[in-house]
């Protein structure tokens, strides 16, 4: 579950205070399993809300709001703010925030400001699903951790690097297909797909100036655009690339 990188904060102890999570999976479990070592508990303890310096602000769906400014709800970013800034119980307060992404405008600014000046003993691990759809001002405040999901959320990584890779339309092509015929077995394939391919992108310095056509073919998928014919439409982009 933990990169080398993160397993190394953890011995030294040095984990950075705004730790951002981004990629596939549910980061929340990775951001509970960093949050039980940090503070010596027990992860079960942690994910039932147990823990008076835990709070885990699941997505549910919907933006999380900035919340009234005179009395904030306790899920509210106005409500998490003012409890990260109360004294904790152990030797930090840790807040673990499900793909910030989503936040509304006037909430995401919010975020900006406590992240410019964190509570002394507040500690950030933010998850999202693609660092690449998060302002610049937040990501500048942040440590980015890439982090893949779990195997049975993959597919098979070959075909993301063979769909970069190939000069062959036809082949391109071909795995758009196979992934259209695995959505009723797994309706996450395509999105898993595109997930793997941003991942490739990111890692290799001569696919990077593809990550922009990338995102839109993501975004365009999340959205349930036709996904066979934005992965065609992406296969045809990156031959002209």
């Amino acid at each position: 579950m933990f990169t080398p990188k993160l397993e190394h904060w953890l011995a030294q102890k040095k984990l950075p205070q705004r730790l951002l999570l981004s990629g596939s999976g549910d980061l929340v479990a990775v951001g509970l399993a960093i949050t039980s070592q940090l503070l010596s508990e027990d992860v079960n303890k942690l994910s039932s809300g147990q823990h008076q310096d835990v709070k885990i602000c699941r997505d549910n769906e919907e933006s999380l709001k900035i919340g009234d400014s005179q009395n904030p709800a306790e899920m509210s970013v106005r409500g998490l703010i003012k409890w990260l800034y109360q004294t904790p119980v152990s030797s930090r307060r840790v807040l673990v925030l499900e793909n910030i992404e989503r936040t509304s405008r006037d909430a995401m600014q919010a975020w900006l400001k406590v992240l410019e000046e964190p509570p002394a003993r507040a500690q950030f691990i933010i998850t999202t699903q693609n660092h690449y759809q998060l302002p610049t001002t937040i990501l500048s405040r942040a440590t980015v951790l890439s982090i893949k999901g779990s195997e049975g959320e993959r597919n098979d990584s070959t075909d993301a690097e063979t769909f970069l890779s190939t000069n062959d339309l036809i082949t391109q092509f071909r795995i758009a297909d196979d992934l259209d015929k695995q959505q009723k077995e797994n309706p996450k394939a395509t999105l898993n797909f595109m997930n793997d391919l941003l991942h490739l992108a990111r890692q290799n310095p001569q696919y990077l100036n593809l990550v922009p056509q990338l995102f839109t073919a993501y975004t365009d998928i999340k959205r349930n655009v036709n996904r066979r014919l934005v992965l065609e439409h992406l296969a045809i982009t990156l031959q002209n690339h």
